[in-house]
């Protein structure tokens, strides 16, 4: 290509672009007067040595330096005391006081504005803050094979094209900040605690703070880097700093001051007022201050006392003044091999962060922030490994390849490690996320985990697979006073909440019915609301409801809500149906989670009247986990016993009986080892992969993320962290035991149940 002298030149970083200023004359290009095979990135030698040795009133090693001298003059000890008027105008003329540049300011403007270099002939734009890295800024355990005894970065394109997402990230209208997904073996996390550095070091009255998984690791780490690169800044470019420690350096003015010499020129940098620091690992740890930079570090790794989704959202507020941005939020990691709750909030987070998440007009042009108001980015290992690349800072992909193939075949019978390695190395920007099936999960996690990214990819895009509602009394239960009983008159109303009621302001429901198209009007209007007292007077389930209700009640602390896990869980099973199916054309009937609620109310009585509404509105059986068992007792005192399944003597589920004796003849259902056991069993089965055509496939119809992404984490010793799970497996045991119970009375009792018979067959084929 033939690059022109003004133009830019527009690079793309994933599904970003980033624009570069215009391409200056070709003498102010760095190596344009080399060969074209010879221009390659090389640390600058045109500083001399004065540059180096220059010193001011404030260090240490001495009084400071003489300018405007006859003669520049060394001590015996080597210790720069003078400089002649010739070497002060080349270290500290300005543009402003003398008409030309000296060697500290262009110093100063290249940190901040970057410079063009030839790249074996390309004109290439560094980022001020990648300039910094490479010229002044000393990096820890560097391995610099084009300048081998070099303490100095290498130049890379992969970090360069970083240092463009940087940018862009400061700078968009639609977003606050970045997330960045990294392979090992880039050196991201060294490169953007300098980036902080350089950033601290150039701009004026700004608070940039950093935190990682502890503030221990975020010290000994991120701003080891940064203390290790600051006993090498050259005190011309270094600013006054009033305090620096194990954890922060403020550029003020010093707690002390030596005497001055006389100068006759600004030599100081000034007192910038910025304030440099670690943060603890906390949700509201970047609070207090508006904050320029708010560097997360392993950000899907953050779970002790705070974990992604809250950390961020408490986060973003403080990049911001009044409704004014004014500064960035900005994550790097790569993706761990532990799948936890911390995973799937990281991994909605970074879907969230797409540009497909903005909104679109009616002419198709994106306008507003993206779902989470951040950017997300892959870097991918074919765009560049350490010892991976050429001189140009090109990747070598046979290398990479290689190189990963190596670490592949170390691991390959381990499917621990192996997960790890294919994460910490992504080729797509999908792989750190997929899940491969492990020696201790449970299901299919790589079937489960490509549903759930399905579905995370919809809701990223508010194409969510399901409408949100409420349910409401046509009338409240009524207890008589005299009889003490309930009375239940009245429908149970749905109440869809709609997108414009939700743009006004309204909460989104409490439950969500998924593809409601495949439960037509005419199919619920045959079933819904439909129970009748029986001959005990008490109201009880209809024998024909194609549904069953599943609920995993949580314990009530008086705590508040501290996560998904202090949830109550309420699902809605629907039966196979052969004349839906028959209708949709799919068998989306088997089984499948209708109805699904994950909620938690501040008064727990509120919640038992969301169980009382999904039990009259479906009319059917229900299962409800009692290891608590104030839930099933109040259902049963309140007279809707008979929609409840319980455990009998011989431990198998039958419909609760009030003639038997509770403890004795019949027990609530409680989820202990051998319960546990038993639903796990249910679920392997309903989940497995389909193994003859015809067969359903059950995950394709499971559309619930909770669901998706507990079932990838929850173990048989710890299911009390995952109730949306729980509830699910133990629908799917509790609808076997239903089915099997009604199918042996009716061979007790020939010709009852017609509608129930065509299901058992309907399920047995």
């Amino acid at each position: 290509m033939d690059y022109q002298e003004g133009q830019t030149i527009e690079i793309n970083v994933g599904e970003h672009l980033y624009t570069t200023p215009p391409i200056p004359p070709k003498k102010q290009i760095l190596f344009h007067d080399k060969k074209k095979a010879d221009q390659y990135w090389l640390r600058q030698t045109d500083l001399p040595k004065i540059f180096y040795d220059w010193h001011d009133e404030s260090t240490p090693a001495g009084n400071g330096v003489e300018l405007d001298a006859k003669k520049t003059i060394y001590a015996d000890n080597g210790q720069l005391i003078a400089l002649s008027k010739e070497d002060t105008s080349l270290l500290f003329d300005t543009m402003e006081e003398n008409g030309k540049e000296g060697l500290q300011e262009r110093e100063l403007k290249r940190r901040s504005q970057g410079v063009w270099f030839y790249n074996n002939g390309e004109p290439t734009y560094l980022t001020g803050n990648h300039y910094a890295i490479l010229q002044h800024l000393v990096m820890l355990g560097c391995d610099n094979s084009v300048e081998p005894d070099s303490r100095y970065g290498q130049y890379y394109q992969f970090q360069r094209d970083m240092a463009y997402y940087f940018e862009i990230c400061k700078t968009v209208s639609y977003a606050r900040g970045g997330l960045l997904i990294k392979p090992k073996k880039t050196g991201m996390t060294q490169f953007f605690s300098l980036i902080c550095l350089n950033e601290a070091m150039t701009k004026r009255e700004k608070n940039i703070r950093m935190m990682s998984i502890t503030e221990t690791l975020c010290r000994e780490s991120n701003f080891g880097f940064i203390k290790y690169a600051i006993q090498k800044v050259p005190n011309i470019l270094m600013p006054s700093r009033s305090k620096q420690n194990e954890g922060e350096v403020i550029f003020g003015p010093p707690n002390a001051s030596r005497n001055p010499l006389k100068k006759g020129r600004k030599t100081e940098l000034g007192y910038l007022q910025n304030w440099l620091c670690t943060v603890p690992t906390t949700r509201t740890a970047f609070d207090t201050f508006t904050n320029y930079i708010a560097l997360i570090d392993e950000w899907p790794k953050i779970k002790e006392n705070t974990y992604v989704a809250e950390l961020f959202q408490a986060t973003l507020p403080t990049v911001i003044e009044g409704f004014k941005r004014k500064g960035t939020i900005f994550a790097l990691s790569y993706v761990p091999e532990v799948t936890d709750r911390s995973f799937y909030e990281a991994r909605q987070l970074f879907k969230d962060s797409k540009l497909k998440t903005r909104k679109r007009d009616e002419n198709g042009e994106p306008y507003g922030d993206t779902a989470s108001k951040l950017l997300c980015h892959t870097l991918l290992v074919q765009d560049g490994l350490f010892n991976c690349c050429d001189k140009y800072g090109k990747p070598i992909e046979q290398k990479i390849w290689s190189e990963i193939r190596r670490e592949i075949e170390d691991v390959k019978n381990d499917p621990i490690k192996l997960q790890a390695v294919k994460r910490v190395y992504p080729a797509t920007p999908d792989d750190p996320w997929m899940e491969g099936n492990m020696s201790d999960t449970l299901f299919d996690n790589y079937r489960l985990s490509q549903k759930a990214q399905e579905m995370e990819e919809l809701q990223s895009m508010s194409a969510f697979p399901y409408k949100d509602f409420n349910l409401e009394f046509e009338k409240r239960p009524i207890k008589d006073p005299k009889t003490e009983e309930y009375k239940f008159e009245g429908r149970i109303k749905i109440k869809f909440v709609t997108e414009d009621e939700k743009m006004g302001g309204a909460e989104h429901g409490r439950f969500k019915w998924y593809r409601p198209e495949w439960t037509p009007d005419w199919f619920l209007n045959k079933y819904l609301n439909l129970t009748q007292k029986g001959e005990d007077g008490l109201l009880k389930p209809n024998p024909d409801a194609p549904f069953f209700i599943s609920i995993d009640p949580t314990k009530w602390r008086l705590t508040k809500n501290t996560g998904k896990a202090s949830l109550n869980a309420i699902h809605v099973f629907v039966l196979p149906s052969a004349e839906v199916n028959a209708a949709i054309g799919q068998n989306v009937t088997n089984r499948r989670l209708m109805i699904s609620y994950l909620f938690r109310h501040n008064d727990p009585a509120e919640t038992m009247n969301d169980i009382i509404k999904v039990i009259l509105l479906f009319g059917c059986m229900v299962q409800i986990e009692s290891n608590v068992s104030t839930w099933v007792t109040r259902l049963i005192q309140m007279g809707l016993g008979n929609f409840v399944l319980m455990m009998n003597k011989d431990g198998a589920l039958e419909p609760y009986n009030k003639f038997k004796e509770i403890g004795k003849e019949q027990s609530y259902f409680t989820s202990q080892k051998a319960t546990i056991d038993q639903y796990v069993d249910a679920g392997q089965e309903f989940l497995g992969e389909p193994m003859a055509p015809g067969d359903i496939d059950n995950v394709k119809y499971l559309e619930d993320i909770d669901v998706l992404q507990q079932l990838m984490m929850i173990k048989k010793e710890n299911t009390t962290e995952y109730d949306a799970a729980v509830a699910f497996l133990e629908g799917l045991m509790g609808i076997e035991a239903w089915l099997g119970w009604k199918r042996a009375n009716e061979k007790k009792q020939p010709g009852v149940n017609a509608q129930y018979r065509d299901t058992v067959l309907y399920l047995m084929r």
